[in-house]
């Protein structure tokens, strides 16, 4: 049976298209939502012999919406609306894995086309992102990079230093509790 996913385990990652050989893409930090239209525009053109459908190209809108922050990749985004830089954007699933375990994922060249800003004085402040893009999009797989596990995995540490021989820092995840037994049940 299909279950539904949820909006939280769909990712977006981002990097500049110039530091593509020495940079690892980058997960947009605090995103409340995110928006990924496919579409096809299409028109109708009456004839004598019925309707004849035409249908155009595949047009695709993203748009990311996140609590503002200091965080370095913001910054990129920025500079991608203000110099007109290219970012290769990544809109990752999360519950969709290969037999690889690589996660199922849509990829293309960006530009910053809209940012957003709302600084209302009773709330955090947001920015919504309007990606259009340069490229195609495509489709596929793709490994996490190093670090990025933890995004999906969430793993308790404990309060000593995690090294390479203790990842977790002599911590311990906690288990459900278990149901307790009334007095007469065995």
């Amino acid at each position: 049976m299909a279950e539904a996913i949820q909006g939280k385990r769909i990712l977006d990652f981002v990097r500049k298209k110039s530091a593509q050989a020495t940079h690892t893409a980058y997960p947009l930090p605090l995103v409340t939502g995110a928006d990924f239209d496919l579409q096809r525009d299409t028109d109708t053109k009456t004839t004598k012999d019925g309707d004849v459908a035409t249908i155009g190209n595949l047009t695709v809108e993203p748009k990311v919406t996140l609590n503002d922050s200091d965080s370095a990749i913001i910054k990129v985004m920025e500079d991608s609306i203000f110099n007109r830089e290219e970012l290769e954007y990544w809109h990752v699933f999360l519950d969709k894995k290969d037999e690889e375990n690589k996660y199922y994922a849509y990829y293309m060249i960006v530009e910053v086309t809209e940012d957003s800003q709302s600084s209302d004085a009773d709330d955090v402040a947001t920015r919504e992102f309007t990606l259009t893009p340069k490229s195609k999009v495509a489709r596929g797989y793709t490994e996490l990079p190093g670090g990025m596990e933890e995004l999906v995995e969430f793993v308790f540490k404990g309060l000593k230093p995690v090294t390479e021989g203790d990842t977790t820092g002599s911590g311990k995840a906690a288990q459900a509790t278990e149901m307790p037994k009334l007095g007469s049940e065995k």
